[in-house]
């Protein structure tokens, strides 16, 4: 069970074998200690460079209820993807609400897989973009010329240290509660089942939380794409030595 980041983080490295498998376009493996570094060289980098109150300019609730506004809003648009997963968790745990892309609310801060008008209408308005590629294989953006103001996200994040600056509250209170927070429920959810579990992939809040809920029972995760057949689902599940759960 769950109650801090620092104790997934121990968790994630003491776990022998891979913590994520994910089949998209390509199959993507991560053993628990590179998903803990991926998780905290995230965190790093929202507590750093892309946190909205660095110079005390984010108004971030009064002192007897810190629910009233999160450390900062992230908006996603990665698709559905295990880059999308680490960006979730490490921004729940660290205090962030998260939102989509294409949501009206207000962010501090854009992660995209593309340069279209969400992403230069964010940096117009002065919201930090960062542009990420999800190829398994990158090591930095590989795509058109970026616009002036946005960042490669895989050089900023792999810029971070690997493990955690700080070690955000653990105080539950601090947690962004509702759709796009980390719910104390969530935080030390549990699921009992066995230790290799095949998950159809939905979107990157729903599956984050099904992932952590199977990470604090000590299990490993698969996460097959929708768009693949039933019957080749069935099939990869048995070449993971993995079982099929809703």
């Amino acid at each position: 069970m769950t109650s801090t980041f620092v104790e997934l983080l121990d968790r994630l490295r003491s776990h022998r074998g891979p913590v994520l498998t994910w089949y998209g376009p390509d199959r993507s493996e991560l053993g628990g200690s590179v998903a803990a570094r991926w998780l905290a060289k995230t965190a790093n980098l929202l507590a750093t460079d892309l946190s909205p109150d660095l110079f005390g300019s984010s108004e971030t609730g009064t002192d007897t209820d810190t629910r009233l506004a999160p450390r900062g809003v992230l908006s996603l648009g990665l698709g559905s993807s295990w880059q999308a997963v680490m960006w979730v968790l490490a921004a729940w745990l660290s205090g962030w609400e998260t939102t989509t892309e294409d949501s009206e609310q207000p962010s501090d801060v854009l992660v995209t897989d593309h340069i279209g008008e969400a992403a230069l209408r964010a940096v117009e308005e002065g919201i930090a973009v960062l542009v990420q590629d999800t190829d398994p294989l990158a090591l930095s953006w590989g795509g058109p010329a970026l616009p002036e103001g946005a960042l490669d996200a895989l050089g900023a994040l792999m810029a971070q240290p690997d493990g955690l600056l700080e070690d955000p509250d653990p105080d539950p209170t601090t947690l962004v509660e509702g759709e796009h927070g980390l719910t104390v429920a969530d935080l030390g959810a549990t699921v009992e089942g066995p230790p290799r579990v095949v998950l159809v992939e939905g979107s990157p809040a729903r599956d984050a939380r099904r992932i952590l809920a199977r990470w604090n029972s000590g299990a490993s995760v698969v996460v097959v794409a929708s768009s693949i057949d039933p019957a080749i689902r069935e099939r990869l599940a048995a070449q993971e030595r993995a079982r099929q759960v809703v």
